[in-house]
C-alpha cells in the first residue's frame, strides 16, 4: 500500500527502491482525487455528519431525494465556504429501468 501523502513522492530516499514513484506521483498532481479529509481539513468532522445525515434522511423517506440532496449542498456550502459547482438532480440517483 503506498501512502495518500504527496510529501511521500517528493522525497528521494523512496525512489531508489520504486522507480514507479514518479508515474504515481502524476497520477496525485493530474487529477487523482483526493481524501475529503485533505480538502476539508479541521471542517472533516462536520461534512461527514452533514452528508451521513442527508443520505439517512433520504434513505429513509424522511425527505425526498431533491430535498435532501439540496439541503446537504446548502450544509456543505455553509460548512465549507466552497460555492457550489452546479445542480445535479435527484433524477441522476434513480435506478435505470432498463437494467
Amino acid at each position: 500500500m503506498l501512502s495518500t501523502r504527496s510529501e511521500f513522492y517528493e522525497d528521494p530516499q523512496y525512489w531508489h527502491s520504486r522507480p514507479d514513484l514518479e508515474q504515481l506521483k502524476a497520477m496525485f498532481t493530474n487529477g487523482t482525487i483526493v481524501r475529503p479529509s485533505a480538502i476539508t481539513g479541521k471542517r472533516y468532522d462536520q461534512v461527514s455528519r452533514s452528508y451521513f445525515s442527508a443520505v439517512h434522511s433520504i434513505l429513509t423517506g424522511e425527505v425526498t431525494a431533491e430535498k435532501g440532496l439540496a439541503d446537504l449542498e446548502s450544509d456543505l456550502v455553509r460548512i465549507t465556504g466552497f460555492k457550489p459547482r452546479g445542480t445535479v438532480s435527484a433524477q441522476a440517483f434513480k435506478p435505470d429501468a432498463r437494467r
